[in-house]
């Protein structure tokens, strides 16, 4: 019996330990995917065609309050970057790389542009987004954290560690330049590091 006990409490651990990171990731990107809707009624998690189809239909249902914009602190972080921007941050490496991706929809099929972005440097305070500015808008993007080994979450209490890792489609951006900057949570409250990295968009 205990045997037994022991067993599904393994399992039951390394369930978690598996999943997690994936429904953390989830819920960042929702939320910042309606953030980036709320400031520019563009969803960069969908393709610029889903953006031209729902248009309408979003806006109908947020000028009639079917739907709401809850204010978040993502929101609010995102409306006043200048406020929490760090003036000399410590530079962390980002890899940035370009790659393309085969779309389907019922119209046509296309290629759009993706980023695949890395950094192996920053400390995990909580949770991190990234930031692409232009003169025009911006936007936002979740990240996945780099998950600590296991031995290292039992001896340090942490699931995650230094770094983070994403993919931002760009087929839904306006064609432009962006700067890359990044978005931490750091002991609860967001801090804004600007990078010199910069992605563009066709």
């Amino acid at each position: 019996g205990l045997l037994m006990l022991f067993g599904g409490l393994l399992f039951y651990i390394s369930s978690w330990y598996s999943a997690y990171e994936f429904l953390c990731f989830q819920r960042e990107s929702q939320e910042a995917d309606a953030v980036n809707y709320q400031n520019n009624k563009i969803s960069i998690a969908n393709d610029k065609l889903f953006n031209q189809n729902i248009a309408s239909v979003l806006k109908q249902s947020y000028d009639r309050k079917i739907s709401i914009f809850p204010k978040t602190d993502l929101q609010n972080a995102l409306v006043n970057l200048d406020k929490i921007t760090i003036e000399k941050p410590v530079f962390h490496s980002i890899v940035i790389q370009k790659d393309s991706l085969l779309e389907f929809n019922i119209a046509n099929s296309h290629y759009s542009t993706i980023y695949y972005l890395t950094n192996f440097s920053l400390p995990y305070t909580g949770d991190v987004y990234i930031i692409l500015k232009s003169p025009q808008n911006t936007f936002i993007s979740a990240t996945n954290h780099r998950r600590n080994s296991k031995v290292n979450l039992l001896k340090t209490g942490q699931f995650f560690t230094d770094g983070f890792m994403t993919t931002i489609p760009t087929d839904a951006m306006p064609k432009n330049e962006y700067q890359v900057g990044i978005l931490q949570n750091a002991k609860n409250q967001f801090i804004y590091l600007p990078t010199n990295y910069k992605i563009r968009t066709r």
